[in-house]
């Protein structure tokens, strides 16, 4: 993460928002929405004062909602708690929700010049290849103990001077020189010739030549207990890791030869064994869920341009808090319990009883048809395969939602509070800003919505009401399938991102810009002071 993001002329709130944005794969692909948040929110207070839909429309298209929902906490914190300040010290940022030691870090050391560690992936890569630590980055004994004790060592050295630019620098340098796919020999890295994994590489290859890696190795191996196998950070990483350094040296001498432990050789193997670490993290295997989905719209005759969509919001806490999303059953909760796809019979089951929650006959629909294809949406820890159903709304006329209508939602009475209109078994209206947590007033041509017996709230959006909410990108990948069944073109918000690219390019150049501002890592590295 770099440039505006970074930047010492940013203010401290925009600088908080980077970490939890940062952890969206690809940093460089957030800086324009970064632009975009700062833009809406240029100021704690006016973050404070946004609504729920308000953040998450600014959020949306990066994933982990509970992030936003954290960051948006927080900035109330401050206005409410700390006089629209933020705290400056680690323990004071660490107060606020969803802050924890590596965000404090940060923004206290970039914004406020505190000497305090940072460590994140970044770092903990280069401290691993710096240190020969074999281990894990999710070990506690190196994670939460070593790596922070050895970030602490290199802030406040030389007096502790300039915190926030050494902070960022080591977390630029991991990202970059120091990648997963990092060499620790390029001439171009400042830290080549401290690394401890590429001496450990380069001597094991003089070692295998000299037929002495082996019984070397043997008698490591052999003290459990002591030595290289006893340390209490790596533990069985230790093991792991010596045998990575055997089979790195024989496939170097084996492809360079023995004569005189070449150069060549020696550096092949200084770079497979500085890739060795860190040592990978015990994968977990992700969940799978297959879900039965339900695309109900209404619109004048065939224009599904014009279409609104039935959506409900999740519950708060738990995945995708607080979030709008399509109605949707389980219909499998791993692969394994069905074939391809569920059949006819199990899919509509499973919707039609998400229906029935939602106030909804089936009697009402019209045209309902399965695409053949299934959806899947994949999060950090459970994978999504959407087996999808689309339907419209019987006797519907441009979403007007009268009284001659199928009266779901229909009355302006049943909007605004009066408990008319039918609306199922539950019965009753919800005000709008309840409901969508303050977003625009919402008219009951669009935007109609209820509360359903199981305290679930449902509306009908267009595609201008799903961007000011901000809906997933789940949600997305459903209606543009819809639309590719159709051969017409689904009501999604999807319109809005075109129209905004290219003005994100153009933020993306002016990021451009500001990061050619920024110093070079090298430039920053070379200096005595």
């Amino acid at each position: 993460m770099a440039g505006p993001l970074r930047h010492p002329a940013a203010p401290a709130h925009g600088s908080g928002a980077p970490r939890p944005i940062s952890h969206v794969p690809g940093a460089q692909a957030v800086v324009p929405y970064w632009l975009a948040w700062m833009e809406a929110f240029p100021t704690v207070e006016a973050l404070a004062a946004a609504s729920e839909s308000q953040v998450n429309a600014q959020w949306a298209g990066l994933g982990f909602y509970r992030r936003a929902a954290m960051l948006h906490a927080a900035a109330r914190q401050v206005v409410d708690k700390h006089g629209g300040q933020i705290p400056r010290t680690v323990d004071g940022l660490m107060g606020l929700s969803g802050v924890g030691r590596y965000t404090a870090g940060a923004i206290a050391s970039i914004c406020f010049d505190v000497a305090a560690p940072v460590v994140d992936g970044n770092v903990l890569r280069m401290l691993s290849r710096l240190r020969g630590v074999a281990a894990s980055p999710k070990r506690p004994a190196y994670c939460d103990k070593l790596a922070w004790a050895l970030a602490e060592r290199l802030v406040v050295a030389g007096g502790g001077e300039r915190p926030g630019d050494l902070n960022q620098a080591i977390m630029e340098l991991g990202a970059t020189y120091c990648a997963p796919d990092g060499t620790g020999r390029d001439s171009r890295d400042p830290l080549r010739g401290m690394y401890l994994s590429t001496a450990i590489g380069a001597d094991a290859a003089r070692a295998q030549a000299a037929r002495r890696l082996a019984p070397m190795l043997a008698a490591a191996r052999g003290s459990a207990g002591r030595g290289v196998l006893g340390c209490g950070v790596c533990g069985e990483g230790a093991a792991a890791f010596l045998d990575g350094v055997e089979e790195a040296a024989v496939a170097a001498m084996s492809k360079h030869g023995l004569r005189g432990a070449s150069e060549a050789a020696a550096d092949a193997c200084a770079t497979a064994v500085h890739k060795l670490l860190p040592l990978p993290a015990p994968k977990k295997a992700r969940r799978e869920e297959r879900l039965a989905v339900l695309a109900l719209h209404r619109c004048a005759g065939d224009a599904i341009t014009s279409a609104s969509w039935l959506l409900v919001r999740r519950p708060d806490g738990g995945l995708l808090s607080g979030q709008w999303e399509l109605p949707s059953a389980p219909v499998a909760s791993h692969k394994s319990e069905l074939t391809a796809d569920p059949g006819d019979q199990a899919r509509s089951a499973a919707i039609d009883a998400a229906l029935s929650v939602l106030g909804i006959g089936t009697s009402e629909l019209s045209a309902r048809r399965r695409i053949d294809r299934p959806v899947e949406h994949i999060f950090s820890h459970v994978r999504h395969t959407m087996h999808i159903e689309t339907a419209s709304l019987r006797g519907q006329g441009g979403g007007s939602g009268g009284a001659g209508g199928s009266g779901i939602g229909g009355s302006r009475e049943g909007v605004r509070g009066g408990g008319g209109g039918k609306v199922g078994a539950s019965g009753g209206g919800t005000d709008e800003g309840s409901a969508l947590g303050g977003a625009a007033v919402l008219t009951v041509e669009d935007g109609v919505h209820w509360t359903a017996a199981d305290g679930t709230v449902v509306c009908w959006m267009c595609s201008r009401h799903m961007a000011e909410v901000g809906v997933t990108a789940g949600v997305k990948k459903v209606l543009s399938a819809v639309e590719d069944k159709s051969g017409g073109h689904a009501a999604q918000p999807s319109a809005r991102g075109k129209q905004g690219a290219g003005k994100r390019k153009a933020e993306g150049a002016s990021a451009d810009k500001q990061l050619q501002a920024q110093p070079m890592l090298n430039a920053f590295f070379s200096q005595t002071n």
